[in-house]
């Protein structure tokens, strides 16, 4: 009875409770809030503001260092209510193109253009290949002029009576007999015809450095590789074959069993190829080279089948990437293996190793990686040494 008869402490009382209780409506509030889109984030800054000022009453002896606490908090109030009052951007992932499943549907044109898009996109033909007029490709040859050249090319003695170590794409295949036929021949198997001084070094032109544009990594459709053919053919000013005569020389050259399937998800022919992820990160280690397209360019020890492309410099990167942040013409900020990697993968053109071609490696790994595959990748390699065994893959 006495407490009511004490109205100072009454108050006092009641003024604490009702400051504990805007706390915990504050904090419950952040709580809820702090990962939606209700944009109520900032009633808890209010809260908080009228549960300090009110609390600045009930411990007089700190008052003033409370009430300066609410102003300061009501500034922040008011900034935060205004930033979340603006129309808010959520960052997402770009949404997938919306695939055409039937490209009979598409114009020539429309079919060229997609053709175009997946030639240096998704197919990554351009790493190897140039397309001008007068370009000579260093790598592999110029397909400026292909589909005038390949009518020659099949009546080459050269092509018929080939020594190469794979001369028809499977047993009972046949050889290409047109220039439509050659041209499906020279991507599902690379290694049935090589150019003349376009072998993979060290074989005499026995063996293509090519891979299967329909295996993985690229994994390239019989329609995406319509598309390309198409647009070989349009961008010379040429009429392109019918769709279903190229569908037929691809089927000639790749058994049933072979040939990749659009998935629903939306690497449907027609999405362009732009920046898929190429990996999960939870593949063995062998198949997320295989996927991230290292093992077309580089030897990568301890890899099996990343042993003989010469594309790129050997990954023997503990070996190598201390000289390489010595070297005059290293312009990047790494200072150990591990951001020398990741400096490498994101931005190839930073440091160019020394015999080795510009803008021979992709720039988009940023996008067409994702995190856990980036680590497995710089873990494996960063324990590359020369001289010295390679780590146990499948540990890894």
């Amino acid at each position: 009875m006495d407490l009511l008869k004490n109205k100072p402490l009454l108050f006092k009382l009641w003024i604490g409770l009702l400051g504990a209780i805007l706390v915990l409506l504050a904090l419950n509030n952040y709580r809820v809030n702090f990962s939606g889109n209700s944009r109520l984030l900032p009633v808890s800054l209010g809260l908080f503001t009228a549960a300090t000022f009110m609390l600045g009453i009930y411990f007089q002896k700190v008052r003033v260092v409370m009430h300066g606490a609410a102003f300061m908090i009501v500034v922040a109030a008011a900034f935060a209510g205004f930033a979340n009052w603006l129309p808010q951007t959520i960052g997402e992932p770009p949404a997938l193109e919306e695939s055409v499943e039937d490209i009979t549907s598409l114009s020539p044109q429309e079919l060229a253009d997609l053709g175009e898009k997946l030639t240096f996109g998704k197919g990554k033909c351009s790493l190897c290949h140039v397309f001008g007029s007068s370009e000579h490709g260093e790598r592999a040859p110029n397909m400026f002029g292909l589909a005038a050249r390949a009518n020659e090319i099949v009546q080459l003695d050269s092509y018929k009576n080939r020594d190469t170590i794979q001369t028809v794409a499977y047993d009972g295949s046949g050889i290409a007999e047109n220039a439509v036929e050659y041209m499906a021949e020279s991507h599902a198997c690379p290694n049935c015809y090589v150019s003349p001084g376009y072998g993979k070094r060290g074989t005499n032109d026995r063996e293509s450095p090519m891979p299967a544009i329909h295996k993985p990594p690229l994994s390239l459709t019989i329609d995406e590789m319509v598309a390309i053919d198409t647009w070989m053919y349009v961008r010379e000013g040429l009429d392109a074959p019918p769709i279903d005569d190229m569908r037929l020389a691809y089927e000639k050259f790749i058994p049933e069993d072979e040939r990749p399937q659009a998935s629903a998800g939306g690497e449907e022919a027609g999405s362009g190829g732009e920046n898929p992820l190429l990996t999960t990160g939870n593949e063995p280690l062998p198949d997320l080279f295989e996927k991230a397209q290292c093992t077309i360019c580089h030897i990568i020890p301890g890899i099996p089948g990343a042993d003989d492309a010469d594309f790129g410099p050997e990954l023997y990167v503990k070996t190598s990437a201390p000289k390489r942040m010595k070297d005059k013409g290293y312009t990047g900020a790494a200072s150990s293996v591990q951001e020398y990697i990741l400096e490498s993968i994101m931005d190839p053109n930073l440091y160019v190793v020394p015999d080795f071609d510009e803008d021979l490696m992709p720039d988009d790994f940023g996008t067409t990686l994702n995190a856990k595959t980036l680590f497995r990748i710089i873990n494996y390699i960063s324990q590359l040494e020369e001289g010295k065994t390679p780590p146990d893959y499948e540990k890894m």
